[in-house]
């Protein structure tokens, strides 16, 4: 269960999902399914094959890295809960877990250059540009 939630995460952050939308989906295995299949699809095999492994040798790291992570949500969301809000501690608190984020996501990027460094310029050449997210509906109209 444990590496199903490191993958999970893993694949989302490649695709440019925040951790906080997902922390709560972990464990669902269709979801995880979908995001596997999705993580992979800007890659060519050989390079996502190489993440994979990548990943795989940093599980111990990034279980680490993502428990520290789900302390630190724990802890914002029970600081949110409590009678007096205390909006310094709150704020102290995001930045925890921003700062966590980027732990985790400077771990994954490692693996990414990792194994495109690996990789021959033709394989290189074979990766394609991410699905760009669309601002359009934050606007104000």
């Amino acid at each position: 269960m444990r590496w199903s939630r490191i993958l999970l995460v893993v694949s989302l952050l490649l695709n440019g999902l925040l951790i906080g939308f997902i922390a709560g989906e972990f464990s669902r295995p269709i979801q995880l399914a979908q995001a596997l299949q999705e993580a992979g699809a800007d890659y060519p095999t050989e390079i996502d094959r190489s993440i994979r492994r990548n990943i795989f040798g940093q599980r111990r790291a990034l279980a680490s890295e993502i428990a520290t992570f789900n302390e630190d949500r724990l802890a914002l969301f029970a600081l949110m809960r409590e009678p007096e809000l205390d909006a310094d501690a709150i704020n102290a608190q995001f930045l925890a877990v921003r700062q966590q984020t980027s732990t985790v996501q400077a771990i994954l990027q490692q693996a990414i250059l990792d194994a495109v460094s690996e990789a021959d310029l033709v394989t290189r050449q074979q990766i394609k540009d991410p699905e760009i997210v669309d601002p359009r509906p934050l606007s104000v109209q």
